[in-house]
This record gives structure tokens, sequence and C-alpha cells, in this order.
């Protein structure tokens, strides 16, 4: 009689069966470590990226204070007011627009 007995058999199937299960596990439990890793590394920087959003809203807020807009208007641009007398009331303006034919009926 060569070979296990029925009883052996099943045995050996069952730790088999227990040691892959293990081997996997021990696979899937280093897996997760190594997610859980990235996962707080992006959190980390999705933190500082939400840190620096808050440090360009600030300077944008700043930069685009309608009293300093106006100040350097006034500095850099030669823009002058325009006076009453350049208002055209010949109606030139409306000569350019395009006509528009109203359907007969």
């Amino acid at each position: 009689m060569g070979g296990f007995s029925m009883k052996g058999n099943f045995t050996f199937l069952w730790l088999l069966l227990v040691a892959v299960i293990c081997f996997g596990l021990f696979f899937a439990k280093y897996e997760v470590q190594s997610l859980e890793g990235e996962l707080a590394a992006l959190n980390r920087e999705i933190i500082d990226r939400q840190g620096e959003l808050h440090v360009l809203r600030a300077e944008w807020a700043l930069l685009s204070r309608p009293e300093r807009i106006h100040r350097l208007s006034e500095r850099y641009l030669d823009l002058e007011t325009v006076g009453a007398e350049r208002i055209d009331a010949s109606g030139s303006l409306t000569a350019r627009l395009p006509v528009r034919h109203e359907a007969s009926e």
C-alpha cells in the first residue's frame, strides 16, 4: 500500500488550503499598508495644495482691489474722461446697426 490514506490526503489538502490562504492574507496585508501610505501622502498633498490655494486667493483679493486698479490705471494708462461733446446724438450708431426685416403678414 503505497501513498497516503484517505485521512492523510484530506489533512494534506486542508493544510495546503490553509497555507494558500495565509500566503494570500500576508500579501493582502502588505498591499493594504502600501495603499494606506499612498493615501496618507495624497491627503498631505491635498492639504498643502489647499493652503497654497488659500494664499493665492488672498493675494488675488489684494491685487484686484478696485482702488489699486484705479491707482494703477491712472499711473500707467493715458485715459481721459469722456465729455458730453464726444457723445453723438445724430444717430450714427444706429445707422451702423444691421437692419432687421420684419416678416410681412
